[in-house]
């Protein structure tokens, strides 16, 4: 009896997995060059900023900033949007977070600290 449902709970969590599964949001690590771990990021493709244009409300998430989640060997596990176009600005969430309005495109490119920071 005990194998039969053993294997019966083995088919039923091989059917949910795949919605399980696409229900979970992307997990991105990343190490990069330097710490700037407190730095906002945004997404730079041919000295544009992309997606990830960040307003000012958007660098925190119920009140608490959305900084990186350190993990072993300086990696870090993305809180924000990371990924491989990402450039780091040269202000801190915390700084970011009281600007008025967000900055032009050209203060963003402006603010840009490290366009290759991985």
């Amino acid at each position: 009896m005990s194998k039969k449902i053993f294997l019966s709970a083995l088919i039923l969590l091989f059917l949910i997995s795949p919605l399980v599964n696409a229900a979970l949001p992307p997990a991105i690590v990343y190490k990069t060059k330097a710490n700037y771990n407190d730095l906002v990021p945004v997404y730079l493709l041919n000295d544009s900023i992309v997606s990830g244009y960040p307003a000012p409300g958007d660098v925190s998430y119920n009140g608490e900033f959305a900084y990186p989640t350190e993990l072993n060997q300086g990696y870090l596990l993305d809180n924000r949007g990371v990924g491989p176009d990402s450039a780091f600005l040269n202000i801190t969430y915390e700084e970011y977070s009281q600007l008025d309005e967000a900055p032009s495109q050209e203060e963003l490119i402006n603010m840009v600290k490290d366009d290759d920071p991985f």
